[in-house]
């Protein structure tokens, strides 16, 4: 199948998504952590973030290509882990709020509007997403090195799709 466009509901979304609160990336790095990466429904084949470094008050682009094997209507579980590995609260799972951080979607299909179905093809993904304004303690607060993982489960618990990110923030 040819690639089309991917509808902004879906899983590169939801990483662009969750990382477009995150202020400067210096550093980002993404891998497959499925067991079987290679037979997963769900295949995140480039995902990219651009500039490398960027100003707090500027934006950044998420370009992604997303191949789902097969055809999938819900219940989708997503769960997305982000936790601080350097700097201050180094350690601390960032909790979830507004729908970022350390965050469960039992079903994206009924959490998130016009999501399901999603066809089997080959989807891309580029979106610019502008970086919202941050108190100076919040770009303080911000500062430091994460690592995340996004995990998609079916509704008997078979993994779909796990992605992790690793990435770096400074003022």
């Amino acid at each position: 199948m040819e690639p089309s466009v991917f509808p902004p509901s879906m899983l590169a979304i939801l990483v662009a998504w969750q990382l477009s609160y995150l202020p400067q990336t210096l550093a980002f790095t993404w891998r497959s952590c499925s067991v079987d990466s290679a037979n997963e429904t769900i295949q995140v084949k480039e995902l990219k973030i651009t500039p490398d470094v960027i100003s707090l008050d500027g934006s950044i682009t998420i370009s992604a290509q997303v191949e789902v094997k097969q055809d999938l209507n819900g219940p989708l579980e997503v769960r997305t882990d982000l936790h601080k590995t350097a700097g201050l609260l180094q350690g601390q799972s960032i909790p979830c709020q507004g729908r970022f951080g350390s965050c469960t979607f039992t079903d994206i299909c009924t959490e998130f509007e016009n999501v399901c179905p999603i066809a089997a093809m080959t989807y891309t993904v580029n979106k610019v997403i502008k970086i919202p304004h941050m108190s100076s303690f919040v770009r303080w607060m911000a500062e430091g090195a994460y690592e995340g993982k996004i995990t998609v489960t079916d509704s008997t618990g078979n993994q779909l799709a796990c992605i992790a990110v690793t990435l770096e923030v400074a003022q």
